[in-house]
């Protein structure tokens, strides 16, 4: 890893560290959410689509999916949309049509809202400002991706209180009142992947990049889609991954992360350094292969402030 990298992750571990207080109090309140809610669940759907590449591009660009499309961006876009369906799949039965209910803030004792559900790490005073600015940028972000219908024209008072959050696709051809969210079926077998409860209640949702959570999805769906590799790891080549995930290179490279935190394991080819250099070659007609992962749900039951925010540093003294 270069010196800009080191950096990178430095100044990403040290603003972990510095906003500690707020990434808990958001996942406290997820806890919440968990604890009140009617469906006590292990884990919960999400529908492949949110990763599968869904159009070409404007003028010819390489196919998006909604999450490879948000991946790229900073802000709380996916966050926020994997944290709506945390909430929904938490108050209401499989199959249902959800209308999300919640304010941009708490109103007086009630629920919280969706800007009380993300880390306060703002530097605009007064806070609430600041956290109204975070929130907003994601369901503005979402609503141009697709995934959220914001009621009202732009300057109506109240317009983010009245979200409505649709279905995984993305599909803006279709109409939007036909996507409202709704809960997948327990039949929905090769159509969903699953994350454990933990994803959510011990703060991961809040600390992986949106980058690190696509890439950690796309190796979710080739599991549901390949099961029979589960000894040998999923992969899939650079041209087939663009293809079917919209996931560039950068995005991808975020796996060395994932394994870094526990997340998944990468069987490596032999023949190729930690950092994917080839090393040495067995013949003159050496290919070399595409990394390998395996996933471990059991990463997730570890605090994600504390083992990612550990790791990150890590990486200068390693």
């Amino acid at each position: 890893m270069n010196r800009r990298d080191l950096d990178r992750q430095e100044a990403r571990a040290g603003a972990l560290l510095q906003h500690a207080a707020a990434y808990e109090a958001a996942r406290d309140k997820l806890v919440e959410i968990y604890e009140a809610g009617d469906r006590i669940r292990s884990q919960y759907a999400i529908r492949s689509a949110l990763v599968h590449a869904r159009r070409a591009g404007a003028a010819g660009s390489p196919p998006s999916s909604p999450a490879g499309a948000l991946a790229p961006l900073k802000g709380w876009a996916m966050p926020l949309y994997l944290i709506a369906i945390f909430d929904a799949q938490s108050r209401r039965p499989a199959g249902a049509t959800v209308d999300h209910a919640r304010p941009l803030f708490r109103v007086g004792n009630g629920q919280a809202g969706w800007a009380d559900l993300l880390p306060a790490i703002t530097q605009t005073a007064p806070e609430r400002a600041g956290m109204r600015r975070q929130a907003v940028h994601a369901l503005n972000l979402l609503e141009r991706e697709h995934l959220a219908v914001i009621a009202g024209r732009g300057g109506v008072a109240g317009r983010y209180d009245r979200v409505q959050f649709l279905d995984e696709t993305g599909d803006g051809t279709r109409h939007r009142w036909l996507r409202r969210y709704s809960i997948p079926r327990s039949d929905s077998v090769g159509d969903v992947v699953h994350l454990p409860k933990a994803f959510f209640l011990n703060g991961w949702v809040h600390v992986l990049t949106v980058a690190e959570i696509t890439t950690y999805l796309m190796i979710l769906d080739l599991q549901a889609r390949y099961p029979e590799s589960g000894r040998d790891g999923v992969f899939k080549v650079a041209a087939q991954r663009v293809d079917r995930y919209g996931v560039r290179r950068d995005v991808y490279a975020t796996h060395r992360q994932l394994a870094g935190y526990g997340l998944i394991r990468r069987l490596d080819d032999p023949a190729r350094s930690p950092d994917g250099r080839i090393i040495k070659r067995s013949s003159p007609r050496y290919t070399r292969q595409p990394y390998r992962f395996r996933t471990f749900d059991s990463g997730f039951d570890r605090p994600a402030l504390t083992i990612v925010s550990a790791h990150l540093r890590s990486q200068r003294s390693g």
